[in-house]
């Protein structure tokens, strides 16, 4: 999880709870940040370490949450197999773009689109490996 959607999420779980249960959360930041929870760690280093050494040993699945900077270095990486975009109908106008500066042509492919009574669209690539 980014930073920022940590900090979101801790917010929203003043009002809702913490909406990650129990699973395991790492965070991934450079920043001292608050935990309050024993499932939750703090992580600044290495992320094909912390993906290949420590997750996918021990997870069938690993869910990244967060915004254009974490998603960016998982796709730059080559650590991501799936995309999902939601995309909501607002526009925001200003703000960080998703996919910028990824530094590579990187090829999808469309697995399945979703669309809700609210008008978001969930659009669900894979990232082809070639």
């Amino acid at each position: 999880m980014g930073s920022r959607t940590y900090e979101h999420a801790m917010e929203l779980s003043k009002s809702y709870g913490w909406a990650y249960g129990v699973v395991p959360t790492i965070v991934v930041t450079h920043r001292n940040m608050p935990v309050d929870r024993q499932n939750i760690e703090i992580y600044s280093g290495d992320l094909n370490k912390l993906v290949n050494e420590r997750l996918k040993p021990n997870y069938k699945n690993i869910w990244v949450v967060g915004g254009a900077m974490l998603a960016r270095e998982f796709i730059r990486l080559k650590l991501a197999d799936d995309i999902r975009l939601s995309i909501l109908p607002v526009i925001l106008g200003d703000g960080t773009q998703f996919l910028d500066h990824v530094g590579q042509e990187q090829a999808l492919h469309l697995k399945d689109v979703t669309a809700y009574k609210s008008g978001m669209v969930e659009l669900w690539y894979e990232v082809r490996k070639e």
